[in-house]
């Protein structure tokens, strides 16, 4: 939209009657309006908002115009029988319309002229006035519910290429510069035109060599030339001697775009931090650079723009004006948005998976493991001491309608690993990104998770630990594309694991079984439906059953239930656990498999039970199964279900112990319970399968008496995503008749997902130095092309 000119766009509605075949449309011709009325309305509503003018006098209807224009510009009609005439009131610069074919309710794109006027001109109100008719046989059709209407449109004075100064880019993305309309409109309604940032390093000549190429104010060799965006200053054939066109920036976003005079290799920018000259426009100080005058008045001039910091906005302007007075005549801008850096959850398309050579056999089993889930071989080896993959970087993009840059996000952790993260983005051409000085933990790849896609975050959302650091959580806030409406990120509790990384809690994984490609579950470790799980093991007289079965610290179910400490220390992680969990619902709006239980009003009681979990392999019901539960005395309750074939008993109980119902389904830990409910009172809840929220059997251990938590079984949320594969911590659980009772647990729970589970034993190396899959192996991914992070 330019900022001294009407940008002017009118539609005359008719309507009529007809009929189509299973729909009735109706299309109902007025007469003219008054030939002697003028019509007025004064604009006070943004680019695109509708105004419709009516009959001032009353005596006839009139046909409704909708008009398109700049803010606070009066704009006069005068219509009659055969035409339309329309004038401006101000003496301004307007770009025309040409003919073109148009349907209700869309815009005249189609403009072939421009029009110079001169404000001293005592004649520049006659030059702005544009006769739009209809022709006598107006032409109309039903197709589809619209009308089409063939529109001619003859101009009066000036000529091509006269006197206004235009910059234009491929603002609506069809990969092309036509200088449209929808472009014109486009050029000052955010995000305007998008980049790329370009950190990539495209004439590298090795991985210790890494540079940014918007480190330097070159275009380099090797293809920097494609990451270069193309703007276009058109040509003004009338340029008169003694004025001049200047391209500038504002000195505020010179740090974040860069302007060439051209796009090749070896050319030096003409505007940025250190190129142009200091300039003061309205108050604003500015880098800019003259244009060749003979170039402009022979023909468009080609410039390029650069990204030089991601997720940055600026903007570009153009100005036409006298070369000793700088009095400007006319200006055009673009604004202009550097693309963010987005992270890819675990949903998304594997491409390639990163593990050490530490563990041989491990290296080998995951290597199997993404053969089967890709096809083809698509491991890298690392041969590196250091197994923590995912800690040392992880794999992002940079993505415009127009092209992608997929990048590698080097962490500050170096230690040795850290050579790799140059040597892949050198190998596959990735840019590298290296953001943070904290060589600690919560700054590392585990730590720094994305959800996939849910309503209203269609990117997902980032969370992390609250432990991240303010550097690192600024730099994902100022990326703003897969942040919360407030602008923040998801911060949990995870101080209270030794390591202190989100992804020894949760993990989402997809459901290839539905065909959404969005479909996801969330997976949460209960240290409460653990217990559960092995007091039932020894319940039904598999007390003496195996844990940890050839592993250090081999033991029996009995004995690990008989570790007060250990479920006492548990109760705490549990209680980290569901604090989490409840953040993740109410900021992803996700869909629990369990309902918080309502106490009923005539409760005389003061007793409150704060929630219940479910076992997701128990609830064989496809249906939502109603829960009540009912206190016999002010301890004892009852427990019943209805899966919509009645109330059934599903056990009985004691607030003051652990329960697990008859049908396993439902787990209420001691701890939930709060005051002293009377015998009646009573708790209502539901569960359901259709949810998208599945707890796992995961317990923790006091790491060294510190207080902190590490996961004493292998954890088996701690895994790893490869397509429809989900490589698992071989968890080494109880041994009934051969069977691992927790392999069993998770694979009946994931069971509908269509997800296969390859249990992989890590323990020597990563189990026993707490970490287990996820932290030691990466992927990365193809970006969700579905995601538009430019679309509102």
């Amino acid at each position: 939209m330019r900022r001294v000119c009407i940008f002017l766009m009118v539609l005359v509605i008719f309507t009529g009657c007809s009929k189509k075949k299973k729909k009735k449309d109706k299309f109902i011709f007025l007469p003219p309006a008054n030939p002697n009325v003028l019509y007025s309305i004064t604009l006070t509503e943004s680019l695109n908002d509708a105004n419709t003018v009516t009959d001032s006098t009353g005596a006839l209807p009139a046909p409704t115009i909708t008009v398109f224009s700049a803010p606070g510009n009066k704009v006069d009609f005068k219509l009659t029988p055969d035409t339309q005439i329309i004038s401006v009131t101000k003496p301004l610069r307007y770009r025309a319309m040409g003919a073109a074919k148009i349907s209700d309710g869309q815009l005249f794109t189609d403009f072939t002229k421009k029009l110079k006027l001169d404000p001293a001109d005592a004649d520049a109100q006659s030059k702005i006035t544009v006769e739009v008719g209809f022709d006598k046989n107006l032409n109309w059709k039903l197709d589809d519910g619209e009308v089409e209407r063939r529109v001619a449109a003859k101009f009066i004075g000036g000529g091509p290429g006269a006197g206004m100064v235009d910059i234009d880019a491929d603002t609506d993305q069809s990969g092309a510069i036509e200088g449209s309309g929808i472009e014109e409109a486009l050029e000052e309604t955010p995000p305007g035109l998008i980049i790329l940032p370009n950190i990539n390093d495209d004439d590298a000549i090795s991985s210790a060599s890494l540079s940014p190429d918007s480190s330097n104010s070159v275009i380099d060799d090797g293809g920097d030339t494609d990451d270069i965006t193309q703007l276009i200053v058109r040509q003004i054939s009338d340029l008169d001697v003694g004025d001049e066109v200047a391209v500038r920036v504002p000195n505020a976003d010179v740090s974040n775009i860069r302007i060439f005079p051209t796009i090749g290799i070896g050319c030096t920018a003409i505007i940025d931090s250190t190129h142009g000259s200091s300039v003061t426009v309205d108050g604003t100080p500015y880098k800019e650079s003259v244009l060749d005058s003979d170039a402009i008045r022979a023909g468009d001039v080609i410039l390029g723009i650069e990204g030089i910091n991601s997720a940055m906005n600026a903007s570009v302007e153009v100005a036409i004006r006298n070369a000793s007075s700088l009095e400007e005549y006319d200006n055009d801008t673009i604004i202009v948005c550097v693309a963010p850096i987005i992270m890819l959850s675990n949903i998304e398309p594997a491409v390639r998976t990163f593990v050490t050579n530490t563990d041989s056999a491990f290296a080998t089993a995951v290597s199997n493991a993404v053969t089967a889930a890709m096809g083809y071989p698509a491991t890298s080896v690392l041969a590196s001491s250091d197994v923590w993959v995912q800690d040392e970087f992880q794999a992002m993009y940079a993505v415009t309608p127009a092209s992608t840059m997929p990048m590698i996000q080097d962490t500050a952790r170096d230690r040795p690993l850290d050579p790799y993260g140059e040597e892949i983005c050198y190998t596959f051409d990735y840019a590298h990104l290296t953001y943070g000085t904290s060589p600690s933990a919560p700054d590392f790849g585990g730590n720094m998770e994305i959800s996939p896609p849910v309503p209203g975050y269609p990117g997902g959302v980032i969370y992390t630990s609250t432990a991240l650091s303010t550097t690192m959580k600024n730099f994902y806030i100022s990326q703003y594309a897969q942040t919360l409406s407030n602008g923040q990120i998801i911060q949990l509790n995870a101080n209270w694991l030794a390591v202190g990384h989100v992804d020894e809690f949760f993990s989402f994984i997809p459901v290839p079984t539905t065909g959404d490609t969005t479909d996801f579950r969330l997976l949460v470790t209960s240290p409460a439906i653990s217990k559960a799980l092995l007091e039932d093991l020894a319940a039904s007289g598999n007390g003496s059953a195996p844990v940890f079965s050839g592993k250090p610290g081999a033991t029996t179910v009995s004995a690990l239930l008989a570790s007060g400490a250990l479920w006492s220390f548990n109760r705490s992680c549990q209680a980290y656990c569901d604090t989490g969990r409840d953040l993740m619902v109410s900021s992803l709006g996700l869909t629990d498999c369990i309902t918080k239980p309502i106490a009923d009003g005539g409760n005389t009681g003061s007793g409150a039970l704060s929630r219940a979990l479910m076992c997701w392999p128990y609830h064989t019901a496809a249906t939502t199964i109603q829960w009540r539960l009912t206190f016999t005395s002010s301890t004892a309750f009852d427990l019943q279900y209805n899966a919509g074939l009645g109330w059934f008993g599903d056990g009985s109980g004691s607030r003051s112990t652990d329960f697990l119902s008859s049908s396993k389904i439902i787990v209420i830990p001691t701890d939930y319970w709060s005051g002293t409910p009377q015998a009646g009172d009573r708790f209502t809840f539901t569960t359901t399968k259709n949810s998208q929220i599945i707890d796992l059997p995961v317990w923790f251990e006091d790491y060294g008496g510190m207080g902190v938590a590490v996961a004493h079984v292998p954890d088996i949320i701690n895994l790893q995503v490869v397509n429809a594969h989900l490589l698992v911590s071989k968890p080494f659980g109880p041994l009934v008749s051969s069977v691992d009772r927790i392999e069993k647990f998770m694979s009946d729970a994931l069971a509908h997902t269509g997800c296969v589970i390859d249990y992989i034993d890590n323990w020597a190396y990563y189990h026993a130095y707490i970490g287990e899959i996820h932290c030691g192996t990466e992927v990365i991914r193809t970006p969700r092309a579905e995601f538009k992070w430019w679309e509102p």
